[in-house]
């Protein structure tokens, strides 16, 4: 079967849609469970929206993943979870006295095409935390950050 070249376009224009991003740990470790770890995260996501890099709606560090709900402002999602990434590998790394793989190196996407859907992401984010038995109530997580 022959590819249309309208799919590269159609999957170009996808990736710089706003989107839930979850990124996982390396072999799902749980590095992000100490304090300094998930700060690390959640700081280097919030200094990417101060800079507008890209428009943060929240976020949540997980013990062994992320999500964050954001606008990549036109630019392919590659290119902005690349930097990050790279960057709070290597903090995560010193702080944890260790060496190796910190991220998995592909990512999960799902877009955000409403209002509706923006605000459902961010819940999603909120409850995570209690989904996963880490507290008792939204708003309890302190590794949970929103713009709203």
């Amino acid at each position: 079967m022959q590819r249309s070249p309208h799919n590269a376009h159609l999957r170009r224009h996808r990736q710089t849609l706003p989107a839930l991003i979850t990124a996982c740990t390396a072999q799902r470790e749980p590095l992000l469970r100490s304090e300094a770890c998930a700060s690390i995260v959640l700081d280097s996501l919030r200094w990417l929206d101060q800079r507008q890099r890209l428009i943060l709606y929240a976020a949540v560090v997980m013990p062994d993943h992320i999500h964050l709900v954001a606008d990549p402002l036109g630019t392919a999602w590659s290119a902005h979870l690349h930097a990050p990434k790279s960057h709070t590998g290597r903090a995560i790394n010193r702080q944890l006295g260790r060496a190796g793989e910190v991220w998995q190196r592909q990512y999960h996407d799902r877009q955000v095409r409403s209002d509706d859907h923006l605000i459902a992401a961010i819940q999603y984010c909120a409850l995570n935390p209690v989904r996963a038995g880490l507290v008792p109530e939204s708003g309890c997580f302190p590794h949970f950050w929103a713009r709203f």
